[in-house]
C-alpha cells in the first residue's frame, strides 16, 4: 500500500502522516490572535477634494454671498448679463470697501438684503440667473463639513464625454433659490435715472449645491450626468491620522491615546481638514503619539 501511494504521489509524502495514504488531513496552524490596531501621527500634505455627482442645467439661478462682514450698499437692483462681470455691490467693512461680483453671462433675479444693510460674510445677499448652460451638483448632508471655505479650484466632466474641464463655480456654495419666493415689492425707479438702492427680496430655501459654469465651447445637453471635483482645501506639513481613529469629522473630536505603559485615555483634539482616507489633527497630540483604531465612536465608526 505505501509502495503503491509513493508511486502515485512522490510529491505528496512530505504532507502524509506516518500511518500511510489515509484520509487524514494536513495539519492546519493555529490561528494567532490579532491584537489591537494603533496609529500613530504622522506629518505629511493634505489636499481636501470632494466629488460629487451632478447633471446639466440650462439658465440656472445662484446665489451671491457677502465677501466680507459689514455694510451693503447695492450699485444695481437690476442687471442684464453681460459678456463680463459686474460690480453689482460693495460691502463697507473694517478694511475698506470690497466688491460684490456678478459673474459674466449672468443677470439679478433679486436681493436678500436692504440697501444698506449689516451683512456678515458667507450671508446669502442676491440671486441671480446664468444665461447658458452649467452643471449643477446637491451636496449629500454627510459632506458639508467637507466644505471649509472659498473653493480653491473646480473641475467636471461629462462621462463618455467632454473632460475633465475647468468648471468656475457660480456663486460659491449655496442653497438653491429654483423655488424662491420674492418676499419683498418691486424696486423703486430713481427719477434721475441712477440706479434704484433698493430691490425685490428673495428667500432662498433648498438643499446646498455647488452650481459651476463650463467653457461655452463645449456642447453639452440638459439633463446629462456629469462629476464635479472642487478642492476645498489644504495643508503642508499636517499633523495627520487616520479617519477612523478619530470620533469626529470637524473642529473637535475624540481619540483613544495609548500611553507608553500600554494604559489608554480618551483624549481631545482639535481637527482640521481631511480628504476621506486621512485627517488633519491640529491640537491636542504631537508627532509620533499612538493612538488605538477605531477610535472612540459612540455609534461605532463612521463610514
Amino acid at each position: 500500500m505505501i509502495r503503491y501511494c509513493r508511486t502515485l504521489f512522490p510529491l505528496l509524502l512530505s504532507a502524509l502522516l506516518a500511518g500511510g495514504c489515509g484520509a487524514s488531513a494536513l495539519p492546519v496552524p493555529a490561528a494567532t490572535p490579532a491584537g489591537p490596531k494603533t496609529a500613530v501621527v504622522s506629518i505629511g500634505d493634505i489636499v481636501s477634494v470632494l466629488t460629487v455627482d451632478g447633471v446639466v442645467v440650462a439658465r440656472p439661478t445662484f446665489v451671491l454671498e457677502a465677501p466680507a462682514t459689514g455694510t451693503i450698499q447695492i450699485l444695481s437692483a437690476s442687471t442684464s448679463p453681460g459678456s463680463t462681470t459686474t460690480r453689482i455691490a460693495t460691502i463697507e467693512s473694517g478694511s475698506g470697501e470690497i466688491p460684490l461680483i456678478l459673474p459674466a453671462n449672468s443677470g439679478v433675479t433679486g436681493w436678500m438684503v436692504r440697501d444698506g444693510d449689516p451683512v456678515t460674510a458667507g450671508l446669502p445677499v442676491v440671486a441671480g440667473y446664468y444665461s447658458g448652460f452649467a452643471i449643477q451638483a446637491t451636496v449629500a448632508d454627510v459632506s458639508l463639513y467637507r466644505l471649509y471655505g472659498a473653493v480653491t479650484n473646480s473641475r467636471a466632466e461629462i462621462p463618455h464625454g467632454p473632460g475633465p474641464f475647468q468648471c468656475d463655480l457660480l456663486g460659491g456654495i449655496s442653497s438653491s433659490v429654483s423655488g424662491g419666493e420674492i418676499v419683498g415689492g418691486p424696486a423703486p425707479s430713481a427719477a434721475d435715472g441712477t440706479p434704484a438702492t433698493t430691490a425685490p427680496l428673495v428667500d432662498a430655501t433648498g438643499p446646498v449645491r455647488l452650481l459651476c459654469s463650463p467653457p461655452r465651447d463645449i456642447r453639452l445637453f440638459a439633463g446629462m450626468h456629469a462629476i464635479v471635483a472642487v478642492t476645498t482645501a489644504e495643508a503642508r506639513g499636517a499633523m495627520l491620522l487616520p479617519v477612523e481613529a478619530v470620533a469626529g469629522s470637524s473642529q473637535h473630536g475624540k481619540v483613544t491615546l495609548v500611553l507608553s505603559d500600554g494604559s489608554r485615555r480618551d483624549q481631545s483634539v482639535d481637527i482640521g481638514i481631511t480628504d476621506g482616507v486621512m485627517i488633519q489633527i491640529t491640537g491636542g497630540l504631537k508627532a509620533g503619539d499612538e493612538v488605538a483604531v477605531p477610535g472612540p465612536f459612540l455609534q461605532g465608526p463612521t463610514q
